[in-house]
């Protein structure tokens, strides 16, 4: 009978999922801030029609919250963090001085581990997404133990979404 140490495996699913995260931030790290701006107002606009369905999984799986409430929250969020997004840049010169010389420069960080709460996962998930992407970094999602299969849902429709638009 063979045995497998649990930690062991976690420790080594741990170190692929990272090598993968890092391998595609070296692809992303490419896109300038426009490339980035466009695949981020792609996202936000196209995931809007399936927010009542991933909120519906969300309070079925984690018993947390009103649906009702949750879409209203996250309809508010979205609009708000569009505004917020357009008016932002994070990759490429930043800040120039009168003469032209560049002062400040945005550069992606790498990779992002993401904690995700059993509380708001939708909400939570488009953020840390959002923001990442915005950025030009590689992220990996760990979803709570209670969320497991909002979060994937959500991931499955952002990755669609985000690969149809560059």
């Amino acid at each position: 009978m063979q045995q497998i140490d649990e930690d062991l495996l976690s420790i080594q699913e741990a170190r692929i999922l990272v090598e993968t995260a890092r391998d595609a931030q070296q692809l992303v790290k490419e896109y300038e801030q426009k490339n980035l701006d466009v695949i981020v107002k792609k996202l936000l606009e196209e995931i809007k029609p399936e927010m009542s369905r991933f909120v519906a999984t969300e309070v079925n799986e984690t018993n947390l919250g009103c649906s009702k409430d949750k879409e209203v929250l996250i309809d508010q969020f979205l609009e708000a963090l569009t505004g917020e997004l357009n008016q932002q840049q994070c990759v490429g010169n930043l800040v120039e001085d009168s003469a032209g010389n560049i002062l400040q420069v945005g550069v992606p960080l790498g990779v992002i581990p993401i904690l995700l709460p059993a509380e708001n996962t939708t909400l939570n998930i488009l953020y840390s997404l959002a923001i990442g992407i915005k950025s030009g970094n590689a992220m990996i999602l760990i979803p709570h133990p209670q969320s497991k299969k909002t979060t994937q849902m959500v991931f499955q429709k952002m990755k669609e979404i985000c690969e149809a638009n560059g």
